[in-house]
């Protein structure tokens, strides 16, 4: 949560610069780094997911309890970014 405040109040003073000059508008910026935020978080869920899942022998065999853990963990990891994404535009 700390690295998204950091990032949400970096990014603020370029966001409302380049506002200004109407470059883009508040809905673009934030459906991109939402969209970016999605494929980051797939690709990080399921490189843990991977190396947890197994290791920890959940199951043995790949079936559909995997995608369902997948898509747990990606869920949770989207509502953390989301969260952070959130505090950090309040500060």
């Amino acid at each position: 949560c700390k690295f998204y405040i950091t990032i949400v109040s970096d990014d603020r003073q370029v966001f409302l610069r380049e506002r200004a000059s109407y470059l883009y508008s508040v809905f673009s910026y934030f459906m991109s780094k939402i969209v970016h935020e999605i494929f980051v978080n797939l690709l990080t869920s399921l490189i843990f997911s991977l190396i947890t899942y197994y290791s920890t022998s959940l199951n043995s065999k790949f079936s559909y309890n995997f995608y369902v853990y997948i898509g747990c963990q990606w869920l949770l990891s989207l509502c953390a970014s989301f969260y952070g994404m959130f505090i950090g535009s309040l500060v």
